[in-house]
């Protein structure tokens, strides 16, 4: 190989080389810390099934497998449950939250809405937020 030969054939190794690092520089940066989907549901309004939130009974079971739904890119920073002490059961995104954090509340009914950041993390009946 000639010297010109060796120096194209370095240069483009390291195009492909800085190529394939900035592509997963960018993969990671894409999906890391956002969930992707949530699941969502909830077991107390039949008459929603047409909404965001449709109703499935099943969705107040702590192992919850059914309808999901895709993050929207910006505005879905992680998963949410909200557990009604009546027995009511919520799942859906979430804006910017904290993995494991919770918010125990009262709308009329108290309730306990727990937050996880990673995909389809949202089942359970948010356990680790009871006391």
């Amino acid at each position: 190989l000639s010297i010109t030969q060796y120096s194209n054939i370095i240069v483009t190794m390291n195009k492909l080389i800085c190529g394939s690092l900035l592509l997963a520089v960018f993969f990671l940066g894409t999906i890391q810390g956002k969930p992707g989907h949530c699941y969502q549901c909830q077991n107390y309004d039949a008459d929603q099934n047409t909404t965001t939130n449709p109703y499935d009974i099943e969705c107040g079971f702590p192992e919850y497998d059914g309808n999901t739904k895709t993050c929207e890119e910006g505005r879905c920073h992680g998963c949410r449950v909200f557990v009604w002490d009546d027995g009511k059961v919520r799942r859906d995104t979430a804006g910017l939250c904290d993995e494991g954090e919770c918010i125990n509340a009262n709308d009329g009914v108290p309730y306990i809405e727990c937050f996880c950041t990673s995909g389809n993390c949202n089942t359970g009946l948010c356990e680790s937020c009871q006391a």
